[in-house]
């Protein structure tokens, strides 16, 4: 090996950068392309841009980006992005500050997998050593070098920021939906979630070239104290009493930047299947069981604001229960339609048809609506609470109430049961006056003067719908680690299996 020629080339690439004959001086960290040592050509020493380039594809060829980060990555490279980790020095000492950072990746609450600093490790030092036998070896460590480092910055860097995994993309190809005639799949994840774009990219990249790039990924990491208690959670041996996996699911969760709850909210947790309404500027709060979507309907996840509440509502029963289940058992069974007080209604017209004339595939040609009377015995009880989503679920009382006994509430077609409507009620409206017009409506008695008063009176209307003055904002989630209102820790199973997908994703990247 010619290790003459190959410290001569780096002192002539150091007095390159430096030669600046009185113009301006060359910035230490400025962002450097490989072309421009193109001029030498020293035996195993000679570095090659192309040669470079085409060991990064090959690198991004290998394996496809599974990670959104490597998304970007590979397109900043196959754009023929300028490389980023060379300086009049080879690898400057930035390359040593990042591995600093993810040789230990538990420290982050973060896969030891994705971040290998060991053969990054062991090619720096080959370039320090100038230890090379061909112009080919060279490029190759380069181009590897330079993929690498900056794979890790980028995962690092968008894992802190926005989470290692985009939960649009985990949870919306899970499950085809049963909603439509047609075959597509079901939106589980509905949350407004920050995203890394093309342009915070660029900016990061950018911050490279600034020895302060180390505090912008300090900067990166969450500060929101679930987020700091559960990290330390997950780097205390405590963490194993509840599950190492459990505690880095969830950790991942917690990097997921959404609107989060404030003063004043309705919290549904799926995992939990239970409810908590707070207002805690009033120093109030509810908890209450749920019975949430089964495994084959899940509940999706959004965030909303729970607008209006309906006394005595229809049900319109949901396409995937007319395909799956009345298309199919109940057919012509004139007696199904009248002990469940069903109607079948023709859309375009409006008129009531008579369920004796209607066949199989008539209702599921879509053209018919099934609606369940108002009243006792109704499937959604006689309260519902109605905010804005794409799914048409909803908060309702229901005419199951044993269900609440069950240890796994996950049951329904994807709308959210609640074990205390009436308080919910209360809760949201918090007038009691008010509240009597709502119990007078249920033929429940009325706890007032007021109350008393229109309960004797002939003139007093029923309420059949009311909306809230200050809606509340609602959020339904999905936490099986969780810190309570008291700050108290607490675990739930796993009823939709999001931890296993969200581990799995991880896993194999």
């Amino acid at each position: 090996m010619k290790l003459g020629k190959c410290r001569s080339l780096f002192l002539a690439l150091s007095c390159a950068f430096m030669y600046s004959c009185g113009q301006e001086e060359v910035e230490v960290h400025r962002q450097v392309s490989v072309d421009d040592f193109g001029q030498w050509n020293t035996d195993s020493c000679s570095l090659y841009s192309g040669k470079i380039r085409t060991e990064i594809e090959e690198l991004i060829h290998d394996k496809p980006a599974t990670l959104y980060a490597d998304a970007f990555l590979n397109r900043y490279y196959l754009e023929k992005g300028s490389f980023l980790w060379i300086t009049r020095n080879g690898v400057d000492s930035r390359a040593d500050s990042l591995l600093a950072l993810c040789s230990d990746a538990k420290r982050w609450g973060m896969p030891s997998a994705l971040f290998q600093t060991q053969p990054i490790q062991k090619d720096l030092e080959r370039v320090r050593a100038l230890d090379f036998a061909s112009s080919q070896e060279i490029s190759a460590t380069y181009g590897r070098l330079e993929y690498r480092l900056t794979q890790l910055y980028l995962r690092l860097l968008c894992g802190l920021r926005f989470g290692l995994l985009e939960p649009s993309r985990v949870f919306n190809r899970l499950d085809v939906a049963d909603t439509t005639p047609q075959v597509v799949y079901t939106r589980l994840y509905d949350i407004p979630t920050e995203r890394a774009n093309q342009a915070y990219i660029r900016r990061a990249l950018n911050n490279l070239s600034h020895i302060s790039f180390v505090d912008s990924i300090r900067a990166s990491e969450p500060a929101t104290p679930a987020y700091l208690r559960m990290l330390a959670l997950y780097l205390s041996p405590e963490s194993e009493s509840y599950g190492r996996y459990k505690v880095l699911a969830n950790l991942e969760r917690l990097r997921w930047r959404r609107t989060q709850p404030d003063k004043r909210y309705v919290w549904v947790n799926m995992a939990s299947q239970e409810l908590i309404a707070c207002d805690e500027a009033a120093g109030r709060s509810l908890e209450m069981k749920i019975c949430g979507g089964s495994l084959k309907h899940k509940t999706p996840l959004l965030h909303s604001r729970i607008d209006y509440m309906q006394i005595d509502p229809y049900w319109v029963i949901p396409f995937s229960i007319i395909k799956n289940e009345i298309a199919v058992r109940h057919v012509g069974d004139l007696g199904y339609y009248e002990r469940n007080r069903i109607k079948i209604i023709e859309k375009g017209s409006g008129e009531e048809v008579d369920p004796a004339d209607v066949s199989a595939s008539m209702l599921l040609s879509g053209n018919y609506m099934l609606r369940q009377e108002r009243g006792e015995g109704n499937s959604l009880g006689r309260m519902i609470f109605r905010f804005t989503n794409n799914f048409a679920v909803f908060l309702h009382d229901t005419n199951n109430k044993g269900a609440f006994a069950r240890s796994n509430r996950a049951i329904s077609h994807g709308c959210i049961r609640l074990e205390k409507p009436l308080e919910l009620a209360s809760f949201l409206i918090d007038d009691d006056e008010t509240m009597d017009k709502v119990r007078l409506s249920l033929d429940l008695p009325p706890t007032t003067d007021k109350g008393r008063r229109w309960q004797q009176s002939d003139n007093f209307k029923p309420m059949s719908y009311y909306r809230f003055s200050a809606p509340y904002p609602l959020f339904i989630t999905y936490q099986t680690l969780y810190f309570d209102a008291s700050g108290k820790l607490r675990s739930c199973g796993d009823p939709y299996g999001y931890d296993r997908i969200i581990i799995e994703k991880l896993k194999n990247i």
